[in-house]
């Protein structure tokens, strides 16, 4: 192996006098020498590739066997920091060490050392791949390409370390403190003030009341100026998530025994209340959405309940107002009632069979509203109605 080295660096030695008359040893030498160098050069940039691309090789290697799934691929800025708040590192992916962030210098790294780094573009990597790819790529004015979307990226201005150690708990449990401190003071308040409470009073009250500790504490992924804990106290009141479509419904609507003691709004629990019991009523509300929640509100407490809202077929309508005016009343149960969507059913619709019309909301215009207690009041009606 070694002669053959040697003839082939001989051979390429030689190649520049053939064709000439034999010149020195030392020629011959110088020549050789020159080759030699060169290849070393060339060998040393070879060397270096090799390597750069051995550790690509491992980590694709590494992220194949990882399989990152559908979810982790999908996840977006918000979901990332939640799961670096939450120390969920298995869940994070970086897009150029195709692995967790931090790696192995999470077991080395100080508690308090970041090692996540977020692009003012929104994504995020290693700080020690970043810095990697900062020192490779680095253009002459001073900027870089996001490894993710190719932005200009300044690693001066637009790159910031994500200190993911750090919580809001304790400053949340300080300002619960005080809130408490403050409402032991209430009722000298209320006295001094005749009754009037302050901004400042209500949000200490909104602070002194604890959120059940079985109750997420995460932000909202749309709207992350809103403060935990007010989504919390959301979530505990409602039972449903705060991220939520506006076409999800209570779990109530599945007629789970179990969810008919989940908290409902003030205005809700007023109704139910004053639901009278063997008489028909009606209750009206401004959307569609209000009247399908209230329909499975009633249902899930096996009240009798009839909807009419708009985009119904004629025929449905007509079913359900049939169906509420010919049920079967129970004077030991509250009901039967139909719950109407402002401006359904506008023609030849007739309530008489109502003594009680419940209002969740005022209508936007006063004569849907007249028409509404036209509905109930009309010839036909022999009973006292009370709206």
């Amino acid at each position: 192996g070694d002669t053959t080295t040697m003839n082939a660096v001989m051979s390429r030695a030689l190649a520049p006098l053939r064709g000439h008359a034999p010149r020195t040893s030392a020629a011959l030498f110088e020549s050789a020498y020159n080759i030699i160098s060169q290849e070393s050069d060339t060998l040393e940039r070879v060397a270096a590739r090799i390597e750069s691309h051995s550790s690509t090789i491992s980590r694709l290697k590494h992220a194949i066997g990882r399989n990152v799934s559908q979810e982790v691929s999908k996840m977006s800025a918000f979901d990332v920091l939640e799961a670096l708040k939450d120390g969920d590192f298995d869940k994070t992916n970086c897009p150029i060490c195709l692995g967790p962030f931090g790696g192995q210098l999470r077991a080395t790294a100080a508690a308090d050392e970041p090692i996540v780094a977020m692009t003012s573009c929104g994504h995020f990597y290693c700080i020690s791949c970043l810095d990697e790819h900062i020192h490779r790529n680095i253009r002459g004015n001073g900027t870089i390409q996001c490894p993710n979307c190719r932005r200009g990226v300044s690693p001066s201005s637009d790159i910031i370390h994500i200190e993911h150690f750090q919580s809001d708990e304790e400053e949340q449990r300080e300002l619960r403190n005080k809130a408490k401190e403050k409402v032991r003071e209430v009722s000298q308040m209320l006295e001094a003030s005749g009754g009037v409470i302050s901004g400042d009073l209500w949000h200490s009250l909104f602070l002194s009341i604890d959120v059940p500790s079985h109750v997420s504490q995460r932000g909202h992924r749309v709207h992350t100026a809103l403060p935990r804990d007010f989504l919390a106290h959301l979530r505990s009141s409602t039972g449903m998530a705060i991220d939520c479509s506006r076409n999800d419904m209570p779990p109530s609507v599945h007629g789970r025994q179990d969810c008919k003691d989940v908290a409902l709004s003030s205005k809700v629990q007023a109704l139910l209340g004053d639901l009278p019991l063997g008489e028909h009523a009606v209750v009206f509300s401004s959307s569609k959405e209000g009247v399908l929640h209230l329909a499975a509100v009633m249902k899930a407490r096996e009240i009798d309940c009839f909807s009419l809202f708009v985009g119904q077929k004629a025929a449905t309508t007509q079913e359900s107002v049939s169906g509420w005016q010919n049920v079967s009343v129970d004077p030991s149960r509250a009901g039967p009632v139909l719950v109407v969507q402002a401006g359904a059913a506008a023609s030849g619709l007739t309530l008489t069979a109502a003594s009680k019309m419940f209002l969740m909301e005022p209508f936007s215009r006063q004569e849907e509203e007249q028409q509404a207690y036209a509905r109930c009041h009309r010839f036909g009606q022999k009973n006292n109605v009370h709206v």
